[in-house]
């Protein structure tokens, strides 16, 4: 193993250990995850482009929302919400994709919060 060359602490490869472990799990489950949000995205049968807009920018937008109202520490949690603010920010311009349609077309039957 690499960090025996590098000879760590045990304990640090204690640590790498457990990690490369619980990779395939974590992997798996981002894979999942992703499959799943991708699959009732595509349930709501939207034009490609709003497809797009949603799983590219707006569900990272409101992970790292998420992210920063959960972060104790105020610097990184304004430095996050900055992030997320910009992506909403471009999504709320008249041009973009979920900004197309009929009002109640782009929020009201999916249940997604409104972009104000």
């Amino acid at each position: 193993m690499l960090a025996e060359v590098a000879d760590l602490l045990q304990r640090a490869c204690e640590r790498l250990a457990k990690a490369e472990r619980l990779s395939v799990q974590w992997l798996a489950t981002i894979a999942f995850f992703f499959a799943t949000v991708t699959a009732r995205v595509e349930a709501l049968e939207r034009p490609p482009e709003q497809e797009a807009a949603v799983l590219e920018p707006l569900i990272p937008a409101l992970y790292l929302e998420r992210v920063a109202a959960r972060s104790t520490r105020a610097e990184i949690r304004q430095r996050v919400q900055a992030s997320s603010s910009v992506l909403l920010d471009a999504l709320r311009q008249p041009d973009r994709p979920l900004q197309s349609g009929a009002r109640d077309e782009r929020v009201g039957r999916t249940g997604c919060r409104r972009l104000r």
